[in-house]
C-alpha cells in the first residue's frame, strides 16, 4: 500500500517545496513499482500454488469419489450377505424338528427298551445256559485241533508231497506231448521232401 506522506510543514522557500515534492513523487512512484513487483509475485506464487491445489484438490476428489463407490458397494454386498443368511435361517427353522418330536420318538424306544428287559427278565435260565454252551462247544473245539496237530502235520505234507508228484507227472506229460509233435513235424517234413 503507498504510504501516505506526513503532512507537510510550512515550507521556507519554493525551490526546497518543488523538491520535496519531486521527492515524494519519486517515493510514490518507487513504492507503486514495488507493489506493483510483490503483487506479480504473489501472483506467480498462488498461480503455482493453485496449479498444485488443483492437481491435490483433484486426486482427492478421486480417492474420496472412489471410497465412496468402494462404501456403497460393500453396503451393498453386507446387506446382500445378512439377506441371504436370513433365508438360510429361516430355511433352518422352517427344518427345525421340535423337542416335542424328539420326546415322543425317544418315548417309543424307552418302551422298546422296558419290553426287550420283559422278555430277558423272564428267561435268564435260557441266556445263562446258551452261554455256558457256547464256551463249552468252543473250547471242545480248540482241544480237538491242539490234539490232532500231529496229524494235521502229517495230512498237510503227504498233501505236499502228492501235488508235487502231481505236477511233476505234469510236467513230464507236456515234454512227451512236445517231443510228439516235434517228431511228427519232423517225419512229415521227410516224407514231403
Amino acid at each position: 500500500m503507498p504510504r501516505k506522506p506526513p503532512p507537510k510543514a510550512a515550507e521556507p522557500s519554493d525551490d526546497s517545496g518543488s523538491e520535496r515534492e519531486y521527492d515524494e513523487e519519486e517515493e510514490d512512484r518507487e513504492m507503486l513499482e514495488m507493489v506493483a513487483v510483490l503483487k506479480q509475485f504473489q501472483k506467480r506464487k498462488t498461480t503455482k500454488h493453485t496449479a498444485r491445489s488443483a492437481a491435490f484438490l483433484a486426486k482427492k476428489d478421486a480417492l474420496f469419489a472412489e471410497a465412496r463407490r468402494n462404501a456403497e458397494n460393500a453396503v451393498k454386498e453386507g446387506v446382500a450377505y445378512i439377506e441371504q443368511y436370513r433365508a438360510k435361517i429361516a430355511d433352518l427353522r422352517a427344518r427345525e424338528v421340535s423337542h416335542d418330536a424328539c420326546l415322543k420318538d425317544m418315548s417309543l424306544f424307552s418302551d422298546r427298551e422296558a419290553a426287550i428287559k420283559a422278555v430277558l427278565a423272564a428267561f435268564p435260565p435260557l441266556l445263562d445256559d446258551l452261554s455256558h454252551r457256547r464256551a463249552e462247544a468252543i473250547n471242545g473245539t480248540s482241544e480237538m485241533l491242539e490234539a490232532h496237530s500231529a496229524e494235521r502235520h502229517q495230512s498237510r505234507r503227504r498233501l505236499i508231497k502228492q501235488a508235487k508228484a502231481r505236477i511233476d507227472e505234469e510236467q513230464e506229460n507236456q515234454r512227451v506231448a512236445t517231443d510228439a509233435s516235434a517228431l511228427i513235424k519232423h517225419y512229415k517234413a521227410l516224407l514231403l521232401s
